[in-house]
């Protein structure tokens, strides 16, 4: 993440576009081409950083890779009026600058000589406003700008006015976990802790107070994160007084009941508590992650930042 960072520092020095600090992101206008330069905005390891064209024409967009001699170890995907190359950042700085300085001036000379024109993200011609909408880099003409941010406006508003619907959200974390539940009962009974089921309880619990519950406040991801950490224990104390049962005369309720004690007594407490743990921090852990997406999320749902301002 350094080296991009360096990348994107110097592509700005050299290209004359402007870097956004803490964004990982160089916008600008490129031989009149509106680009937008990131990194870490693919899953692509090998091919961290990302160079955006905004552009329409007579042909669609994809039509553009039959006329560009794009190199194999570069990734190329395009949109209705986008055009993206995702490059590596092998080498030292100034080899990445110079192949991305080759990119911009073959790509743009094929745009131009095309009939490919610069545009917006929705294909408006105009000059452009460099902006991040719900979390995402785009492009926007100072028509397209004014509009939506009122209409992000209005939308808050009226979001602002709805409240956080409890009884539906503790309902809608019920039905989140039954699934998930099931799976890591079913993994606990064939002597197994899978991650990934406790993982996904966790976030089906939190997933399902979202759905339900339209928001997520502080309040409620607090009673996802005991919930998740009590249902964890609760089938991890099914599991264990069942296995009692099984090898004891003992019922299921006396099992349960009483499991601390005999856990003592068979001094296999240590091993109880180690499951325990071990289940309770995964499910936890699940329910941690989605709230910090579900939080995220609902910051960006009306969010609007204007780069050149």
């Amino acid at each position: 993440m350094a080296l991009a960072n360096k990348i994107l520092t110097a592509a700005a020095s050299r290209f004359s576009l402007n870097i956004v600090k803490g964004e990982n992101v160089v916008y600008g206008v490129y031989h009149n081409y509106n680009i937008i330069i990131q990194s870490g905005n693919t899953t692509n390891t090998k091919l961290p950083i990302s160079i955006s064209f905004f552009i329409k024409g007579e042909h669609p967009n994809n039509y553009i890779s039959g006329l560009l001699n794009i190199p194999v170890e570069y990734a190329f995907s395009t949109g209705e009026y986008l055009c993206r190359f995702n490059i590596s950042s092998k080498g030292n700085v100034d080899n990445c600058i110079e192949r991305i300085q080759t990119l911009l001036d073959t790509a743009t000379m094929v745009f131009m000589q095309s009939g490919y024109v610069p545009c917006d993200s929705s294909g408006n011609e105009g000059d452009p406003v460099f902006c991040r909408l719900k979390g995402n880099h785009v492009v926007l003409t100072e028509e397209n700008y004014q509009k939506i941010a009122l209409q992000l406006s209005s939308d808050k508003s009226a979001d602002a006015e709805k409240k956080e619907n409890v009884p539906m959200g503790i309902l809608g974390a019920l039905l989140g976990s039954l699934a998930a539940s099931l799976l890591v009962f079913l993994c606990l009974r064939i002597g197994v802790i899978s991650s990934g089921a406790c993982l996904l309880l966790g976030a089906g619990i939190v997933g399902g107070y979202k759905y339900k519950g339209y928001k997520l406040s502080p309040l409620s991801a607090l009673f996802c994160l005991i919930f998740s950490s009590g249902l964890s224990y609760l089938l991890v104390r099914i599991d264990t007084a069942l296995e009692i049962t099984s090898v004891t005369e003992l019922d299921f309720a006396t099992s349960f009941k009483y499991l601390n004690e005999i856990l003592k007594i068979a001094d296999a407490a240590k091993e109880f508590y180690q499951d325990l743990t071990l289940s309770m921090i995964l499910c936890i852990l699940g329910s941690v992650i989605t709230i910090a997406g579900v939080f995220s999320l609902q910051k960006q749902k009306f969010e609007i930042i204007r780069y050149d301002h």
